[in-house]
C-alpha cells in the first residue's frame, strides 16, 4: 500500500480518521478479517515515524527510497523487494474499499489483474467527474507469474502528467493507469471503491462507509 503526505490535503492520507480507525487501520483490519495475515505497509523516511506506532506489532513495513510523488514510480522502485514465494495484491493507500471490494480482489482468478474504473463511479460519488480520467486502486498478481510481472512494470517508461490535464490521450496515462495501458492489460470493474483526492472527500466517504459497515 502507497500513499503518503498528500499536497493537497497537507496530511498524511494513511493516517486520515475514517470514523473510528484511521484508513490504514481499516484496511489492515479487514484484510485480516478475509484471512490475509502477511500485510506488508510501505512507508518512506517522512512518513515512517508518523506511520509505524499506528500499526498492529505483526505488519510489516517496507521503505520506499524513492524521491517521487508518483504513486507508478514508486510501485517500480518497490517492486524488486516483493518476495516471489506467494502471490500478491497491492493496494494504494488512498483507495478505501469495501469488505466486498477487497473480497472481490482476493477471489478472482488471473495471472495479472488490474483493478479500476474507466470512467469514476458516480454512483457512489459525485467528485468523480471533477478529474475525467480512469482511476486504477489496486493490482494482483499470480506467484507463478510474479517474477515476469515485475519484469514487464519494471521496463515501463512513465508517461506522469498532471490531473488537470486537458488532452484525453495524456490523461489515460495517470499514474497506475500507465500498467493497462502500456501492457494492454484489461481493467476489472471495481465497484465501492472511493479514492481520497480533497479534503471535501472525507465525509463523502466517512457517510458511505457508515450506509456499508
Amino acid at each position: 500500500m502507497c500513499a503518503g503526505l498528500s499536497s493537497r490535503l497537507k496530511e498524511n492520507k494513511l493516517l486520515i480518521k475514517l470514523n473510528h480507525e484511521t484508513c490504514v487501520q481499516r484496511q489492515v483490519r479487514l484484510l485480516r478479517e478475509l484471512g490475509i495475515k502477511d500485510v506488508t505497509v510501505i512507508v518512506n523516511s517522512i512518513n515512517g515515524q508518523d506511520l509505524m506506532p499506528t500499526l498492529p506489532l505483526d505488519v510489516n513495513t517496507m521503505c520506499a527510497h524513492t524521491p517521487h510523488k508518483n504513486a507508478f514510480i514508486e510501485l517500480q522502485g518497490m517492486l524488486p523487494y516483493i518476495p516471489e514465494n506467494d502471490s500478491c495484491l497491492i493496494l494504494l493507500g488512498d483507495v478505501v474499499c469495501s469488505k466486498k471490494a477487497l473480497a472481490f480482489m482476493l477471489s478472482c482468478e488471473g495471472d495479472f489483474l488490474v483493478y479500476g474504473l474507466e470512467h469514476g463511479n458516480p454512483e457512489l460519488i459525485k467528485k468523480a467527474a471533477i478529474f475525467g480520467r480512469p482511476e486504477v486502486f489496486a493490482i494482483k498478481i499470480k506467484k507463478t507469474h510474479l517474477k515476469q510481472a515485475k519484469v514487464k512494470i519494471a521496463s515501463i517508461e512513465p508517461k506522469d502528467v498532471t490531473p488537470e490535464a486537458q488532452n484525453e490521450a495524456e490523461k489515460a496515462f495517470y499514474d497506475w493507469w500507465n500498467i493497462p495501458k502500456q501492457l494492454n492489460i484489461p481493467i476489472t470493474r471495481l465497484e465501492e471503491a472511493l479514492n481520497i483526492d480533497f479534503k471535501d472527500d472525507i465525509p463523502i466517504i466517512k457517510e458511505w462507509l457508515k450506509t456499508i459497515e
